[in-house]
């Protein structure tokens, strides 16, 4: 019984990690802009990473891309937002080198082979691996959270340094500075922006290793036979 709780949780701790590996390989956020001039659709779409941005302009169904890697002048206009996406990949990748660990322990523990390595308190340890990997994937999650706030820090910071008068710096007021996620209509110009592909693996790849971590848990896959059966 417990090899086949143990067998699931590693299914689930696979899962996270491919979900994880996403997260730091994709975009993590997007911004849309559609306007309609003359019977002319023209759809801009931004991708944002840490370290490059993707541009993909669509006009009338013909779709061009460009992806570039972020000038120091842009880095310098969103410093407070490249700290989010630095911090939140960090984590992600934290996560990703415990679940490593996690499947390892536990794929020895299937095998019967974890109470031959010499560390005192493997058990403890082991027990303690999967729940580490959640928390830091759940920290990378609720920091990029914060990107809006650090949105809006960035336009402030800019419109200060153009020395621009107090209406311009209401703008950073605005609605597409204060939420998350969200979308605006004004004057035939619709924007959208939001997480993409990257957030989303990462909320997976929490729920995943939580998951995996409550059933090594509950179902005790590391328990040390040895000791439990004297």
């Amino acid at each position: 019984m417990v090899k086949i709780s143990a067998l699931i949780s590693l299914v689930f701790v696979v899962l996270s990690f491919v979900a994880a590996t996403i997260a730091f390989s994709s975009y993590w956020y997007y911004m849309k802009i559609e306007t309609t001039s003359n019977g002319i659709t023209t759809t801009t779409t931004t991708y944002l990473k840490y370290n490059q941005a993707k541009l993909i302009l669509n006009m009338d169904g013909n779709e061009q891309s460009i992806v570039q890697d972020y000038t120091s002048d842009v880095k310098n206009s969103m410093k407070h937002q490249l700290e989010i996406f630095n911090a939140s990949l960090a984590f992600d990748i934290l996560g990703w080198i415990t679940l490593i660990i996690g499947a390892i322990l536990i794929s020895l523990q299937i095998v019967g082979k974890l109470s031959v390595i010499p560390i005192p308190k493997i058990y403890l340890i082991s027990k303690c691996a999967l729940i580490i990997s959640t928390i830091l994937l759940m920290i990378s999650m609720f920091v990029f959270c914060g990107l809006s706030n650090a949105r809006k820090n960035d336009c402030k910071n800019q419109m200060f340094s153009s020395m621009n008068n107090d209406d311009e710096i209401d703008a950073c007021d605005s609605t597409y500075f204060k939420s998350f996620i969200g979308d605006v209509d004004i004057s035939g110009q619709s924007m959208k922006w939001g997480p993409h592909l990257s957030f989303v693996s990462v909320v997976i790849a929490s729920g995943l290793s939580l998951i995996a971590s409550i059933i090594t848990i509950v179902c005790g896959v590391f328990i040390n036979e040895e000791t439990s059966g004297k």
